[in-house]
This record gives C-alpha cells, structure tokens and sequence, in this order.
C-alpha cells in the first residue's frame, strides 16, 4: 500500500521539476530580451545627447574635431564607442551632426549561441549601434 502511494507521487514531483525548468529558462530569455532592448533604446539615446553635445561644442568654438571630441567623451561617460561621425549644413546655414554609437549587451544565455552556428548575428544583436543627428 505505501508502495503505491510513493509511485504516484514520483509523477508530481517530476512534472513540478519541469515545470520549475521550463520558468527559470523562460525568465532567463525574458531577462536577455530586456537587456538587449534596454542597451539598443541606451544607444539611441547616447547617440542623441552626443550629437547635441558636438552641436553645442560646435556653436561654442566653431572648431570640428573639439566637436567630435565632445561627441566622444559624451558616449565615453555612458560606456559606448562612437562608430561614425559626420557633420553637414542645414537649409539655414547651421552645422547638423550626425553620430552613430555602439553599445553592448551583457546577457545570460544569449551570449552562448554564437556556438550554435549564429556568432554574426549574436554579435549584430549584442552590440546595437543607433545613429542619430542634432537637428
């Protein structure tokens, strides 16, 4: 009698391992997709507030590199890399900067399956870049 009752219980116990499974590895995707979100929208705006820091610079000391050097350092504060840089003339005359910033995504799981065959795209995806301009 206690045999059985053992026997029926090793069910539970094994479903209820699965499922506890199944959750943690979904949170572990959820917690990757948020981190890749969140470092794609920091990107997008880092290289924002760089731009308007080369458009300020700019406007200040009307030199071009000191401009692209402020860009720099705005994206160095918020650990990114500046990828590209360009500056052109608006229809008014003024200067509009354009940068492009890269970040970078620290993530669980995600990391690991550039093994699988997909390191381009694990790459393209860990490491968002953002361009945007002044204007």
């Amino acid at each position: 009698m206690r045999r059985s009752r053992w026997r029926g219980q090793d069910g539970f116990i094994r479903e209820n391992l699965w499922l506890i499974i199944v959750i943690v590895v979904l949170g572990i995707v959820v917690l990757d997709g948020f981190s890749l979100y969140r470092t794609y929208q920091s990107a997008r705006g880092d290289a924002l507030r760089a731009a308007q820091a080369a458009a300020v610079d700019y406007a200040q000391t009307s030199n071009l590199k000191s401009a692209q050097l402020a860009a720099q350092q705005t994206l160095v504060r918020s650990n990114e890399k500046l990828v590209k840089f360009s500056s052109t003339s608006s229809l008014d005359g003024s200067a509009v900067f354009t940068v492009t910033a890269s970040g970078h995504a620290d993530t669980y799981v995600f990391k690991y399956l550039r093994y699988l065959g997909l390191k381009k795209w694990v790459n393209r995806m860990s490491n968002p870049s953002a361009t945007r301009s002044s204007n």
